[in-house]
């Protein structure tokens, strides 16, 4: 929300594409930068790797 809230600029690009879930599937630019990119700088993301992943281990330690 921080990133939002401070930017500039927002520009939104859609793919065409929606997702299982019926959510669109977009890419969002804050003030020039990749939000995807920022989020996972962060750690508030990671990337797709092509299957989901667990954020946490076996005793509940958050992963990143």
């Amino acid at each position: 929300r921080a990133f939002i809230d401070g930017a500039r600029r927002l520009d939104v690009r859609r793919t065409g594409r929606i997702d299982r879930y019926d959510r669109i599937v977009a890419f969002v630019h804050i003030d020039g930068h990749d939000l995807g990119e920022l989020m996972i700088g962060e750690g508030l993301a990671r990337p797709w790797r092509g299957r989901r992943e667990p954020w946490c281990d076996a005793g509940g330690k958050l992963i990143l």
